[in-house]
């Protein structure tokens, strides 16, 4: 907490040792011209393999757009590769680490169905497993936007850019996230 305040989440347990998850803090010097152009919210088409959008970026300007999957790119964007059911399925695997051996045992044959979402998703946030529902919703949270990072590095856009367009996308995901931001200014 005193060295990495921001920086590292805490997200459960695994028996006696706490489980963290990383996520690189966006800079308040980040670009204030990043701007989102909505056709679909552009964390749902990253992080929805079923949505038919995908997610572009302007490296020059640091916009980013969703596209219809049957329209092409406009000049100066890049497209952002969307997550993968399997990549859904690894942090699915992860996320299983931190979950009581009983549960684990019901949950671990559902993500090794061949479309484990539907089901992941309605059991992991149920009654039944509810005291997991923030621990997932936060350890996916964290592990999406770990993803966006990696995938705008990979596409060679700066990292102030990456830390504006990151801030951005948050601010889309969590409204509160920019109310909060402004009454810190």
């Amino acid at each position: 907490k005193r060295y990495c305040q921001g920086r590292i989440f805490w997200i459960g347990k695994t028996g006696p040792d706490d489980v963290y998850t990383t996520i690189q803090p966006a800079t308040s010097e980040a670009n204030s011209n990043i701007t989102e152009q909505i056709g679909a919210p552009f964390w749902q088409a990253f992080a929805n393999p079923e949505k038919n959008f995908f997610p572009a970026v302007n490296p020059a300007t640091g916009s980013f757009v969703t596209i219809p999957n049957n329209q092409s790119l406009a000049s100066g964007f890049l497209e952002v590769p969307k997550l993968t059911e399997e990549e859904h399925r690894t942090f699915a695997k992860e996320f299983l680490l931190i979950v009581d051996y009983q549960d684990r045992a019901i949950l671990t044959p559902i993500v090794e169905k061949e479309k484990f979402w539907p089901e992941w998703s309605e059991r992991i946030t149920s009654q039944a497993f509810g005291r997991y529902r923030t621990k997932w919703l936060t350890y996916r949270f964290h592990r999406i936007l770990n993803s966006l990072q990696a995938r705008l590095t990979a596409l060679g856009i700066s990292e102030q850019m990456r830390m504006g367009i990151l801030e951005k996308v948050k601010e889309t995901k969590d409204p509160d996230r920019k109310s909060t931001r402004l009454n810190s200014s």
